[in-house]
């Protein structure tokens, strides 16, 4: 049996209530996804949502549950939106902390591509720096369009789960 690691945040640092968040999500969608572990979901059942300045609002999970039987959504789509949103986040909070240092770069053009459908996207000018961390690299030699990384999915293809969970480790040990 494989052995993995356990992905653990510390409360009270930057990224554990997002991390928290994102694995929560990810802890739930097999009861959505996986037809076979449905759980008496009828067609009526809905979930509301309380707004502050709009009327209260409601989805149908079985919605949810028909556009993945009709592959309107697949599971990989799922976990690339997830990692999108966390990078992100995760970005966003602790931006003015950015050493400069070639892993935040990468940190950076992955938030960067977060932002772009997923997509990496360039200016004529970047990457400007060495970006790396682990065997991960951006060639800063090889400016916008002219990047091969240019216009490829991020998540799914260049990044997955494990690889923002421990990027954002790194990141946060430097921000301590």
């Amino acid at each position: 049996m494989q052995e993995y690691d356990h992905i653990q945040f510390k409360q009270g640092l930057p990224f554990f209530e997002m991390v928290m968040s994102f694995m929560t999500s990810l802890s739930t969608v097999s009861f959505i996804l996986n037809n076979d572990k449905l759980i008496n979901l009828k067609e009526k059942d809905w979930v509301s949502m309380e707004g502050k300045w709009v009327k209260p609002r409601h989805f149908y999970p079985h919605d949810v549950v028909l556009n993945i039987q009709k592959g309107n959504f697949t599971f990989d789509n799922y976990i690339n939106v997830c990692c999108c949103m966390l990078a992100n986040t995760a970005y966003e909070a602790v931006k003015e902390r950015n050493d400069k240092s070639p892993e935040f770069e990468l940190f950076r053009h992955i938030r960067n591509a977060s932002s772009h459908q997923n997509k990496f996207n360039f200016f004529p000018k970047e990457p400007s720096s060495p970006t790396y961390w682990k065997k991960a690299s951006i060639d800063h030699n090889l400016k916008g369009s002219r990047n091969p990384l240019y216009g490829t999915d991020c998540f799914g293809t260049f990044f997955g789960v494990p690889d923002i969970i421990d990027l954002l480790k790194e990141i946060e040990k430097k921000q301590i």
